[in-house]
């Protein structure tokens, strides 16, 4: 007698069981993988965090973007290296960040492309995972954002400045309330596109200094927390129309706009490119000086640099690589200069130093017909150190920006983490050490000149702007946008702001969007003109 196969059928609950005894299985097996059989199982930390990471997901979403102050509670409770999730591990220890941050000479560094390309920006250089990816998009870019060609387009940035004068002396004695995060973001932007493609975007055009675009910047912050912890959300957003999301989540469709905004920005320039006759050069626009006309601009560098293939060169690449320098220039800088401001217009001796100093040294004397050097101000001595505590303060990227090292493990005192971990330091408690910064929630740029305290830990706990391979392009512009603007509105004669409706739960660090932030219901720094 044949045997015959027995057949059970598979009806959809039972199909529903099995994917479900299946999936608990799966999980059952990740927790003991991650507990005890990873090459990170014997790292501290809490089990929880190390089994899954909504551990880290619920400090980041449920308490309001606060999960830096569990990274600092974390360390206290475990100790300098601490396992924060399945695959990361955190070391709060500022000598070990000179190690983990280092060149392409000492060591290929990747990063953890979990927590940076989860933004959806990807394809531009400073999201790049792959060391030598990162590298090849970066390396044509260096020449636009060094020091000589930041000073070359200095008068740029000065003309910006004076714009920012004259709209806050228009208000002067009529009451009217000016949002500096708003007027700085303004400042910022225009600043960055000059510099970038050729041409401000006008964002000072506008007397209010465009609401639109900060709400923008501010809508890309408040949903940082979101999309770091579900990154598939850039892709869907990708596939519906702005305008529906807009209606739905004005926050959500930030991510959006900005590529849409960008977008159109590199069409005009690929159009020009390709219109033109012979090897295209810069469009710059009637304001430039002479000096920065003989500098190619971001988009066109890409575009013509033969080390770059065409993969490299697509519309969807500029538009991300358009879109970071807008939005990270945007709101870093700007929220340095708001914390300088409000400190130096909180404690009128403060800012009656800045005003003695300039006055003293002489260099804005001509202004507005004839404005100093960057260089020169970075010389005088108490406004250099309110920047310093200013971007103490404010720290710069908040976000653990995690690093691995492909080809290498790294050792850290009695631990060897191997090659392939994510890596990070919390910048959070570097920058507000109480070992090398006493009374570290103060603004107290005293410290930077006293010389009893130890300068050297104090420069090198200082990061706003990382270090290594990976370290920030924009740095120069960020120092010169701070400088000049401060210089400009600290002037003696410039006009007299006076705090409305601010305290300092308006600049104090609080809330991590991937850069610092205040309060999540903070209105900003917000000035009357007198």
């Amino acid at each position: 007698m044949t045997p015959h196969a027995v057949t059970i059928p598979l009806t959809a609950g039972s199909a529903l069981l099995y994917s479900s005894v299946l999936f608990c299985l799966y999980g059952a097996w990740l927790v003991i993988y991650r507990l005890f059989l990873s090459p990170l199982s014997g790292f501290p930390g809490p089990k929880l965090a190390a089994a899954t990471g909504w551990y880290q997901s619920y400090f980041d979403l449920c308490t309001w973007a606060k999960g830096h102050f569990k990274i600092k509670e974390l360390h206290d409770k475990y100790g300098p290296i601490v396992r924060i999730n399945p695959w990361e591990l955190s070391v709060n220890d500022a000598e070990f960040y000179s190690v983990l941050n280092v060149s392409g000479s000492v060591r290929h560094t990747n990063i953890d492309v979990r927590q940076r390309a989860a933004l959806g920006f990807g394809e531009s250089h400073g999201f790049t995972e792959d060391h030598n990816l990162h590298r090849m998009r970066r390396k044509p870019l260096e020449p636009l954002f060094s020091r000589r060609a930041i000073e070359l387009g200095e008068d740029s940035i000065w003309s910006l400045a004076k714009r920012v004068d004259e709209l806050f002396d228009k208000r002067r004695d009529t009451g009217h309330v000016i949002n500096l995060n708003r007027a700085y973001a303004a400042f910022v932007d225009d600043a960055v596109s000059g510099a970038c493609f050729g041409r401000s975007i006008g964002l000072l055009g506008d007397e209010d200094f465009s609401p639109k675009w900060y709400r923008l910047l501010q809508g890309l912050g408040f949903q940082t927390p979101i999309l770091f912890n579900f990154p598939i959300f850039p892709l869907i957003l990708r596939f519906v129309p702005v305008g529906i999301v807009a209606r739905l989540h004005p926050e959500g469709a930030a991510y959006a706009q900005l590529k849409s905004y960008t977008e159109a920005i590199v069409d005009e320039a690929l159009t020009k490119t390709r219109n033109s006759d012979s090897p295209p050069k810069a469009e710059l626009v009637a304001d430039e000086t002479a000096s920065s006309k003989n500098n190619r601009k971001l988009i066109e560098t890409i575009l013509l640099s033969p080390d770059l293939p065409d993969s490299q060169k697509t519309r969807s690449r500029l538009a991300t690589e358009a879109s970071v320098v807008l939005a990270a220039g945007g709101i870093t800088t700007m929220r340095m200069m708001t914390i300088a401001t409000y400190y130096l217009l909180a404690d009128p001796e403060k800012g009656n130093r800045v005003r003695e100093e300039l006055g003293a040294s002489g260099l804005m004397a001509g202004y507005p017909a004839a404005a100093p050097r960057w260089a020169d101000l970075e010389k005088l001595p108490y406004l250099a150190a309110c920047v310093k505590e200013s971007l103490r303060l404010g720290i710069g990227a908040t976000r653990h920006a995690a690093k691995y090292f492909p080809n290498d493990d790294i050792r850290y005192k009695e631990w060897v983490i191997p090659r392939g971990t994510s890596v990070s330091v919390p910048m959070y408690p570097m920058h507000y050490d109480e070992q090398v910064y006493p009374d570290p929630w103060s603004f107290k740029p005293e410290r930077w000149l006293d010389e009893n305290n130890d300068q050297s830990r104090m420069n090198r706990n200082l990061n706003p702007f990382s270090k290594g391979s990976r370290a920030c392009l924009g740095k120069n512009l960020a120092y010169a946008d701070m400088y000049i603007l401060l210089a400009t509105l600290f002037r003696p004669g410039a006009p007299k702001m006076t705090l409305y409706e601010t305290d300092e739960s308006d600049v104090k660090f609080e809330c991590d969007f991937g850069v610092s932030g205040p309060r999540i219901d903070s209105k900003g720094v917000r000035v009357v003109i007198g």
